[in-house]
């Protein structure tokens, strides 16, 4: 039986809960990952923060009705991407953040890790050691250690 601390990553890199959307971004570009815990400061995880969330941020927006009070108007967005970029920029991360994560603990089996994975339709999953962070499992990191455990394919 594998555990989640047997193939996990333990080189997390993480976005503090006080960061502005400018470091997370940078982070993500830097480091050439899709995603990142949010933590406090004493390392627990409040947060979740994926290039998809900046995507959702920045990308068109089609057209609302408002209608307050009987009032019917359009809004539209006209804003061009390097100015929605900007703006986000200075966003608080818990703004934008994830507030609900999954996340595994350490002696978790790592067909729970797959499933939650799957399930749950997430690309990573940040492993807890007594309510901590330690380390992060992606969907890549799990096949890669099941093909060098499968070499015989």
């Amino acid at each position: 039986m594998v555990l989640a601390k047997e193939i996990m990553v333990n080189d997390v890199i993480a976005i503090s809960n006080k960061a502005l959307m400018q470091e997370v971004m940078e982070t993500l570009v830097n480091n050439r990952i899709g995603g990142v815990p949010i933590v406090d400061d004493e390392c627990k995880v409040v947060g979740f923060i994926s290039d998809g969330d900046i995507m959702k941020n920045i990308g068109s927006h089609d057209q609302m009705v408002i209608d307050p009070m009987g009032f019917t108007s359009l809004w539209m967005d006209h804003k061009a991407l390097e100015d929605k970029l900007q703006e986000l920029a200075s966003e608080p991360v818990m703004n934008i953040a994830t507030h609900r994560v999954v996340s595994v603990d350490v002696d978790t089996i790592v067909e729970k890790v797959a499933e939650i994975l799957g399930k749950r339709q997430i690309k990573k999953v940040p492993v807890l050691e007594n309510g901590k962070l330690v380390g992060i499992i992606s969907r890549g990191d799990l096949l890669r250690k099941a093909i060098e455990h499968n070499k015989s394919w």
